[in-house]
């Protein structure tokens, strides 16, 4: 398990064989490649890391999980989320980079996409041909989801949206899941929001779950969403994870609440991935 907090420049690996007993493996650290881990992703033995203070994307080969080696970077790319759709790599921030990663030692900036409605992202997932999106833009106007057409990739097409209500919290750390033909993610910083994106020129909320009410704490917010399975969602607050069954979507329960101290520090701006 390779792990790391959004905009540390840190990350530790995790020997999880017996999941009973998680073992402390090494901690990485390259200053000159990422001083700030915002996004990564692993696609066989290669990770790809996105940093915000260098603006690198980088690549690494971690076929020795003790022994990284550094193979290329892409210098002045911002990568707030990354996305892996084969050999092409989205990172997208305030605008969509395509990077080839064909060959992971020579990658390759062939396209930058620029759109108002891409704002400044949050999340993006990559679909068959649709790409799903969460952003912030325009003061707030192009807040929300957005569903773009990529069966060309050089011309993104935005084909539908759902957007949020004007002034909805800062939603640092918003994020999508996309199962069949419903998105969820993170509405605000105490709600999830279900799309019904069968009709992709027309999605329509089909449900908006309350998760932490009232009788929490106040900075108690929505840190990390994640399936499962087929059937259970969970939302992890930094002090809790709620788990829900989600078999009729029409119809979600709550099923368990976990109480944990995972989470220690009351900042409300910080994000823990897991």
């Amino acid at each position: 398990l390779i792990s790391s907090k959004r905009s540390d420049s840190l990350i530790e690996v995790f020997d999880i064989s017996d999941p009973y007993n998680l073992v402390f493996v090494k901690s990485f650290y390259n200053n000159t490649y990422f001083g700030n881990v915002e996004d990564f992703k692993v696609s066989g033995d290669i990770l790809y890391i996105g940093d915000n203070v260098n603006s690198y994307l980088s690549s690494w080969n971690i076929s020795n999980i003790n022994d990284w080696i550094y193979l290329d970077h892409v210098s002045t790319i911002f990568s707030r989320e990354i996305s892996i759709f084969g050999d092409v790599l989205i990172a997208g921030s305030g605008n969509l980079n395509f990077i080839n990663i064909s060959d992971p030692s020579n990658l390759n900036l062939y396209q930058t996409f620029s759109n108002a409605s891409i704002g400044s992202i949050k999340d993006l997932k990559i679909v068959g041909n649709y790409m799903h999106t969460y952003s912030y833009a325009g003061g707030n106007s192009e807040l929300g989801y957005h569903i773009w057409n990529m069966s060309n990739f050089s011309n993104p097409v935005e084909i539908g949206h759902v957007l949020s209500d004007p002034g909805t919290a800062s939603l640092y750390n918003a994020q999508i899941l996309v199962k069949d033909n419903f998105v969820f993610y993170s509405y605000d910083e105490k709600n999830i929001r279900i799309v019904d994106f069968s009709n992709p020129l027309n999605p329509v909320i089909n449900l908006t779950l309350e998760v932490i009410n009232s009788s929490y704490k106040t900075d108690e917010i929505i840190r990390y969403i994640n399936f499962l399975n087929d059937d259970f969602l969970s939302v992890y607050s930094g002090n809790r994870f709620f788990i829900y069954n989600f078999s009729d979507v029409g119809s979600i329960s709550l099923v368990k609440i976990f109480n944990c101290l995972l989470y220690t520090s009351d900042a409300a701006d910080e994000e823990d991935s897991v």
